[in-house]
């Protein structure tokens, strides 16, 4: 596969999860992101979309989401994966700004 090829279906993979997404299907769109990463599992835009999708989308239908857990995930995943700095950081602000506790950013 050349690199055209390569970017193309990358970009395929992200369409069919936003048309799957846009519908109000959040896990339809996750499944579809992970099953492109089982294909691609080193690229980082849908590394980066998945993690979108995973913590930084508001559900309706989650009205329990447990921010607390996800700024814990969120914070090992940026340990642990440099490549998603600005997007966990992005989410991690939101999160903190809806618990009121914007304090807090200014510490790390």
């Amino acid at each position: 596969m050349n690199r055209k090829e390569y970017f193309e279906e990358v970009k395929e993979i992200i369409e069919q999860a936003e048309i799957v997404g846009i519908t109000g299907n959040r896990k339809g769109a996750i499944q579809v992101l992970e099953d492109g990463l089982k294909e691609y599992p080193n690229n980082l835009v849908i590394k980066e979309e998945l993690l979108n999708w995973r913590y930084g989308i508001y559900d309706p239908e989650d009205e329990c989401k447990d921010n607390e857990k996800i700024i814990e995930i969120l914070a090992l995943e940026l340990k642990e994966h440099e490549d998603f700095k600005n997007s966990a950081i992005q989410i991690l602000v939101h999160l903190y700004k809806e618990l009121g506790r914007q304090e807090e950013l200014k510490d790390d």
